[in-house]
């Protein structure tokens, strides 16, 4: 079973009118949320909240990210103790009365954001955070004390209940009013009084994404990965995305078990793969509280790596978007560029969703290797409908919120018509392998068989067959494993 199934988000993707509307919606909250938080912010450098003000102590506190060591051991830095707590040595806890997880911070500077520079924190917060004040402390090299700005809230995902509480995924932005300095590190704090400002619980270093001289052409940034994931569908996944023109994959690990995380490990000393770490932080069990790191790691790689690569490519382990005229992703995007053309100096391309259920009411083809999914599997549904389940290649220099299917928030300028290209299906698809979970999902017992009855066989894979096969081989070979 692939593990990194998001069945539970596909509700918000069911039909084109849900999409478009969830858009809508995203964009008139965050007009509102940014004249609010401009009114906000004024009443705050007016009244509340001095700039550079914030009496803690006269003495320095080094931004030097080894320091982070000192504070977490509850060292007396300027005569506070920032009791830095961390889950698993990765998400940082905010000391408040509500639940708030930190997950990264990023420098953007983005020229597409059309002002100063920003900092993004990725975080996981109960949803009561967006009725209160969240205040960024923005640290730097040279300053005895931070200066204070309030965050903009932006969502990042469709949230879920845990424990009697409802959680929801964020990106906290962090206004600076320079371009000179870039900050060291930087805090995240929740109102708790309308007459205190909170002391520092977190620090967090600002990670600024690197700029090679010339960038490559694309990374795939896969949802947070978990559980049992069968190793030969990822060898199979991996040397498909190779013969793509894929450069990198990033994989979030999330307790992924050893036989697969072997696989993963493979392919990163190989220097295909950047495994990282995601583990889990509300501690219910189940897949659910997982699931809450999903958008947060895609995210987290869109930034990490929004300078180094031209597209990002956004589909999970079960899943591919497949060129059907031509052979690898740089030719397949001129192919559409050609069909389906635009203007827009950032595009991004939607591509429909459609299943290959891997059932034993369809066909599948046993001549080929018992282990190729793929090229067994070669017979689908016909395409879904737009906006339903669709996954994404977009410019990374376009997006601020990426969601599992799409990029909910683009930047300022380039938040235009014609941002989105719906791909033609003749060109490529989303291909879904999986057992069908439509009688489960819907509460409809025989929706799966109805739906299985209009077959379409479909051998678009046999165009890689033949160098599929041998590069599956020489890896299987290395990990000790056989075709």
């Amino acid at each position: 079973m692939i593990s990194t199934k998001r069945d539970i988000y596909e509700h918000y993707n069911n039909d084109e009118n849900i999409a478009i509307t969830m858009k809508q919606h995203e964009q008139k909250r965050l007009r509102v949320l940014i004249f609010l938080g401009g009114f906000l912010s004024m009443l705050a450098l007016m009244y509340i909240i001095p700039r550079a003000t914030l009496t803690l102590n006269d003495k320095m506190l080094s931004q030097d990210p080894a320091t982070l060591e000192q504070v977490r051991e509850g060292n007396d830095i300027r005569s506070l103790k920032i009791n830095v707590k961390e889950f698993n040595g990765v998400w940082q806890v905010v000391n408040a009365s509500v639940e708030m997880y930190l997950y990264s911070a990023y420098y953007d500077d983005r020229p597409s954001l059309l002002t100063n520079p920003v900092i993004r924190v990725i975080a996981v917060s109960e949803s009561q955070v967006e009725q209160r004040k969240v205040y960024c402390y923005i640290w730097y090299d040279v300053s005895t004390d931070p200066f204070v700005e309030v965050a903009e809230i932006l969502h990042l995902g469709a949230g879920n209940n845990r424990h009697g509480k409802y959680f929801r995924e964020h990106i906290y932005t962090c206004k600076l009013q320079t371009s000179k300095d870039i900050p060291k590190a930087i805090s995240i704090e929740l109102e708790e009084t309308d007459v205190k400002l909170p002391e520092p619980s977190t620090y967090m270093t600002v990670q600024v994404p690197e700029k090679p001289e010339t960038k490559q052409d694309f990374i795939n940034c896969v949802s947070v990965t978990f559980w049992k994931v069968d190793p030969y569908r990822v060898v199979e996944w991996m040397e498909l995305h190779k013969l793509w023109g894929v450069n990198k994959v990033t994989i979030y690990n999330s307790s992924i078990e050893d036989e697969s995380a072997k696989v993963f490990l493979h392919y990163q000393k190989e220097g295909f793969v950047d495994f990282r770490q995601a583990p889990q932080f509300v501690p219910d069990p189940g897949e659910m509280s997982i699931l809450l790191t999903m958008s947060p790691v895609i995210c987290d790689c869109l930034y990490r790596n929004m300078h180094k690569y031209n597209k990002v490519v956004v589909t999970d382990l079960d899943e591919m978007i497949v060129p059907r005229t031509t052979l690898d992703y740089k030719s397949m995007l001129d192919e559409i560029n050609n069909r389906q053309p635009s203007e827009h100096k950032a595009l991004s391309y939607m591509f429909r969703n459609d299943y290959f259920f891997m059932d034993p009411q369809m066909p599948e083809d046993t001549d080929m290797p018992k282990k190729l999914a793929t090229l067994r599997h070669r017979v689908r549904l016909p395409p879904s409908g737009p906006g339903y389940s669709v996954k994404s290649i977009i410019d990374p220099q376009a997006c601020v919120v990426m969601h599992n299917h799409f990029c909910w928030v683009r930047t300022k300028g380039h938040d235009t018509n014609g941002h989105t290209v719906d791909v033609n299906v003749d060109l490529a698809m989303n291909q879904h392998y999986k057992k069908c979970h439509f009688d489960k999902y819907l509460g409809k017992p025989g929706e799966c068989a109805r739906m299985m009855e209009e077959q379409i066989a479909d051998d678009t894979m046999l165009r890689f067959k033949d160098k599929l096969i041998e590069n599956v081989s020489k890896q299987l070979k290395s990990l000790g494993l056989e075709l």
